[in-house]
């Protein structure tokens, strides 16, 4: 099984995937139009926007590095 993860790829590679970056405007005002403005503010749209385009990206953490990052942050 090849690890097809951002992290993981060669800078032409990654350079290519962030071409969903590109789509995080047009996103985040889709779902802020769609939903009742009241009920979820901008900044929450964008950051699904974010979610979604690094989602496309294959841009996640595995759980030994997100333990790792909170033991560091607990130990400051």
């Amino acid at each position: 099984m090849t690890d097809d993860r951002y992290q993981n790829q060669p800078w032409y590679i990654r350079l290519w995937r962030r071409r969903f970056y590109l789509t995080i405007p047009y996103y985040a005002v889709k779902i802020w139009l769609t939903t009742s403005w009241d009920e979820m503010p901008f900044k929450h749209c964008w950051g699904l926007a974010v979610g979604d385009a690094q989602l496309m990206m294959e841009w996640y953490y595995t759980d030994d590095e997100v333990r790792s990052y909170l033991d560091d942050r607990r130990k400051k």
